[in-house]
């Protein structure tokens, strides 16, 4: 009963403020555990240029600038843009932080070591032109790397997290309500879109009980970049 109080409560927060609610299932210890796990798997050195697109509160970019990484967010939402700002002066914390559209963000090319996204490439209209902007963004020879749903972020499977890892209502009821809602991609899904638009390398990796992906590739030397376009 109590998670579907909370259910309703969390779809008011989505409605009202989807600001708070991002900040909510950034900072849920299962949601960190996992993002933080696909980090720790891209090997990222000191001092790496890397650029989170679509950084929403703030979560990842902070991590990031924890382990001394030349950290740059871009997200769309002013809320957020402004939320991550006060979380890195908050903190002490570099990070060069930018508000503009993932897919034509209007950042100079070859700029990053590194570009990643998480729960970005799965909602965007067009998630070619995202990976294209990548490309742009990121230097031959640089890291490219998405995590997302897969299908298997389903209720039956979500459920199964749930007890097998004794979640609270509160927790539980940001799961099932992004589960309920979330755009998933398939491995033979990602791996196309991936091999489509140059990259090369591309390996999955999985999270969070197998529900969530992370699918990371390499650009080329000498790949042709392509103008921006909107998402």
């Amino acid at each position: 009963m109590r998670t579907w109080l909370h259910r309703v409560s969390l779809a008011g927060l989505l409605l009202l403020s989807p600001a708070r609610l991002f900040e909510r299932i950034a900072h849920d210890p299962w949601y960190r555990d996992g993002l933080f796990d696909w980090l720790n798997g891209l090997r990222l050195p000191s001092g790496t240029q890397v650029l989170e697109l679509g950084c929403g509160p703030g979560a990842l970019a902070l991590e990031l600038a924890r382990r001394d990484l030349q950290v740059s967010a871009l997200d769309r939402s002013a809320s957020m843009v402004d939320r991550v700002r006060d979380l890195a002066a908050l903190h002490d914390l570099p990070i060069s932080i930018h508000q503009g559209d993932a897919c034509a963000s209007g950042l100079a090319p070859d700029s990053f070591d590194a570009v990643i996204g998480a729960s970005l490439l799965n909602v965007v209209k067009e998630p070619m032109a995202l990976l294209q902007e990548a490309l742009r963004l990121v230097k031959p020879g640089g890291l490219i790397s998405f995590y997302l749903p897969n299908p298997s972020f389903r209720r039956d499977a979500v459920l199964d997290f749930i007890r097998a890892h004794r979640i609270p209502p509160s927790s539980a009821a940001i799961l099932l309500t992004w589960s309920s809602n979330a755009r998933a991609l398939g491995h033979e899904q990602l791996l196309a879109l991936f091999a489509e638009a140059g990259l090369e390398a591309a390996q999955i990796t999985h999270h969070l009980g197998g529900m969530l992906s992370a699918v990371s590739a390499q650009r080329p030397a000498g790949s042709q970049i392509l103008e921006s376009v909107p998402c």
